[in-house]
């Protein structure tokens, strides 16, 4: 097609913009009917949810019993957070996890994928150790289902389907400290709970002012890792001005972006999408229920 974007970002993009294909019913029937009943409805609320997982297990060997596995997995780690109640009411240490882990919606990219912001510098891990663990993945799912929300929001006014975003991270101001110990392992907890339980959510990662010791690892590992993979990291050094431009030669302007990157955009803190989603969901409840009962939330 004349005018269709070559790129591996701009194939990707066609296709997270296509609705269920012939050749993947096949693994979507397959997940669905793995589940009980009770699972298999909530997923079914949601069927972009199902789509990803199918599309996130496409490069697995056996593609069926990966997507299988994949689903179980998830539909057993909602029930064990409360997913599916995660947005009755604003839970408890939310206020704490998003001002020790702050992150913001700006602009969008080309494709129109919404751009997160994050600053390595603005992390408390020192505060966040302090909060029960299983709490913190409840919050964190509670912040990634936002962000589903907020896509399907996007999707809607724009007419192209969008379930991914980027993101944009600060990397200075990363401590060694962060790397060591309890510390460690759980940033890595809760950066695998984007991995492991949202599958194909994210368009294309930026690194902003990595630490050099940083820039040589990936020197080492990129030739390893499969050219989709590398396609969505990019390290971006030099001062702000060619940070700026770098971005804009990848189709995301000045305006788009955050101030601390030199850009014009407003920020939103994901902590506001987060409320508003649980007003909504309350407000509807109430409306829907007869005089004096409590109702469920609507689906997403």
């Amino acid at each position: 097609m004349a005018g269709a974007d070559a790129s591996i970002e701009g194939q990707l993009a066609e296709q997270e913009s296509r609705a269920l294909a012939s050749d993947e019913k096949e693994f979507y029937d397959a997940a669905i009917e793995s589940l009980d009943k009770e699972d298999r409805e909530l997923f079914l609320q949601q069927p972009l949810d199902i789509l990803q997982i199918v599309r996130g297990c496409a490069g697995e060997a056996n593609r069926k019993e990966a997507t299988i596995k994949t689903i179980k997995f998830i539909s057993d780690w909602r029930k064990k957070v409360g997913y599916y109640q995660n947005f009755e009411k604003n839970l408890e240490h939310e206020e704490e996890f998003h001002r020790m882990w702050p992150e913001y919606v700006c602009g969008t990219d080309k494709y129109g994928h919404f751009i997160q912001s994050l600053r390595a510098s603005e992390i408390d891990t020192d505060g966040l150790v302090k909060i029960d663990e299983n709490q913190l993945f409840r919050l964190q799912g509670q912040r990634m289902r936002a962000y589903s929300v907020f896509k399907q929001e996007l999707s809607k006014r724009s007419g192209v389907q969008r379930y991914k975003h980027t993101a944009v991270i600060d990397m200075q101001g990363v401590s060694m400290s962060m790397m060591m110990g309890a510390k460690r392992i759980l940033l890595k907890k809760i950066l695998d709970t984007n991995s492991n339980y949202f599958p194909e959510t994210m368009s294309k990662l930026y690194l902003l002012n990595a630490p050099m010791v940083f820039r040589a690892v990936w020197s080492v590992v990129k030739p390893w890792l499969h050219p989709i993979t590398v396609a969505k990291i990019s390290i971006l050094g030099g001062g702000r001005d060619a940070q700026l431009r770098a971005l804009a030669e990848q189709g995301i302007a000045a305006d788009q972006l955050p101030a601390w990157v030199g850009g014009t955009s407003p920020s939103m803190p994901c902590v506001t999408i987060v409320r508003r989603i649980v007003a909504e969901r309350a407000a509807a409840a109430a409306a829907a229920a007869p005089s004096g009962e409590a109702s469920a939330g609507p689906a997403d």
